[in-house]
């Protein structure tokens, strides 16, 4: 295969959280993702899967060493170290791992297939639990699109809003779902969509988005880059993460038996915050000293856009940040080749992020005033927030970035009233989005 050879063996094994610490792995002890394994004679690393297995691709016999790369918090019950001598395919090489200091952490993410006139496509909801304790919760979905189906049943469907109960979610685990949306008419071709999402526990609500220019013919492989803090166009801030999606489509005329994409990083990405968020298909993740990601999808057998056109159509998602000493302004570069079998590789959109330690807001800049005024402020518990242009999006952050609210269903108001006694004291910023993609912004303060 061109760029990258799955026909080799493979060396795997799981990190499991070691509940007992007895440093065997038992029936009840579950793997965990995103723990790095390397193999030390050539410095890659594997990135586990939802299920905490990870995979080396091995090009010949003999004997090779495993490492765990210990994350914070965690702390070994094993040894972090393997030494094996590798002639077939092997499994069985594992880490246990305990920690007793995992605070309560759930993340959600929304991705979708190219949204297009009129057409299917599907949006992926994927809710990570971080912390030691099971999870429940409602998943709601919050769009102006039609919906079609999905995998999970929902209890409310109620002006443009989804609301899905969700089921046990295991400590240190990964649940996706999908539901299947139709595009909006021709006539809004060039416009936004905009998808929000919210999951709700006893204990905290965590909100995602997805944000898309609306296409009537497209490239179904494709790069996408979302910062995850405050931002202006493709400008965010030096300390967020900045979250890729790589989405791909089988346009052959026969089933792809297997998928390799190939996403060679900025050098000014830090490797260590590299963190999987998402597949629409199970992968195997790989990243090189040299900064090259592989996501491999063996055995996928992907179906053709002629036979079917939705089903033909995938996606992957990570995190990542930029390295603390990178200069500011800096360009950060980043495209992906994706190889279809023995096929030459087709590559990718090159996405463009500027990454600066801080943005300068203005409270009371002339332009800003006109677009949105805010009072009381300070305020104890109600803000009202007075609209003067066609506004598509609303967004409460805090002073960090830290997504508080989303509303994407403003259009044709003037005002709109928030409530924020369970705020902390302290400074907030409100984001306005329009129909053409322009942001403003202004400020708050809650006391």
């Amino acid at each position: 295969m061109l760029g990258y050879d799955v026909n080799v063996y493979n060396a795997r094994g799981t990190v499991y959280f070691d509940k007992d610490k007895s440093g065997t792995r038992n029936l009840n002890e579950i793997g965990i993702p995103n723990q790095k394994v390397e193999l030390v004679e050539n410095a890659n690393i594997s990135i586990t899967n939802g299920q905490g297995v990870y995979t080396h691709y091995i090009p010949y016999d003999n004997s090779y060493n495993f490492k765990l790369n210990g994350q914070e918090l965690f702390y070994s019950t094993t040894t972090d170290h393997l030494t094996a001598l590798i002639t077939q395919n092997t499994n069985g090489l594992d880490f246990g791992v305990f920690s007793d200091q995992l605070p309560e952490k759930v993340e959600l993410y929304l991705n979708s297939t190219p949204i297009i006139c009129e057409s299917d496509f599907k949006l992926y909801a994927t809710i990570i639990n971080e912390s030691l304790q099971p999870i429940i919760g409602k998943l709601n979905i919050h769009s102006n699109i039609e919906y079609d189906s999905s995998n999970i049943w929902f209890h409310l469907w109620h002006q443009n809003n989804l609301a899905f109960p969700i089921d046990t979610i295991l400590p240190l685990s990964t649940k996706s779902y999908t539901l299947r949306m139709i595009g909006p008419s021709i006539d809004s071709v060039g416009q936004k969509v905009l998808i929000s999402g919210s999951f709700m526990t006893n204990n905290q609500t965590v909100n995602a988005k997805i944000e898309e220019t609306l296409l009537c013919s497209y490239d179904p492989n494709d790069k996408l880059a979302y910062p995850t803090g405050i931002y202006d166009k493709e400008t965010s801030l030096l300390k967020d993460d900045i979250r890729y999606v790589i989405r791909f489509q089988n346009e052959g005329n026969y089933f792809a038996k297997d998928i390799i994409i190939l996403d060679t990083l900025d050098q000014s990405f830090d490797l260590s915050t590299f963190k999987f968020t998402g597949s629409s298909h199970a992968c195997d993740v790989n990243i090189t000293r040299n900064g090259v990601v592989s996501f491999i999808f063996k055995d996928i057998k992907l179906t053709y856009k002629d036979d079917d056109e939705i089903a033909s159509q995938g996606y992957v998602s990570y995190t990542i940040k930029a390295k603390a000493d990178t200069p500011e302004n800096s360009i950060l570069y980043n495209k992906a080749h994706i190889f279809f079998d023995a096929n030459v590789g087709i590559v990718t959109n090159t996405t463009q992020n500027k990454v600066v330690e801080m943005f300068l807001y203005q409270i009371d800049d002339n332009s800003i005033s006109k677009v949105i005024s805010i009072f009381p402020s300070p305020s104890f518990n109600l803000i009202t927030v007075t609209i003067n242009e066609n506004i598509d999006e609303i967004n409460i952050r805090d002073i960090s970035g830290r997504m508080m609210f989303v509303d994407v269903d403003v259009k044709d108001q003037n005002q709109a009233k928030f409530d924020i006694s369970a705020y902390s004291n302290g400074m907030y910023i409100i984001e306005l989005i329009d129909v053409f993609g322009n942001r403003y912004l202004s400020m708050f303060i809650k006391i």
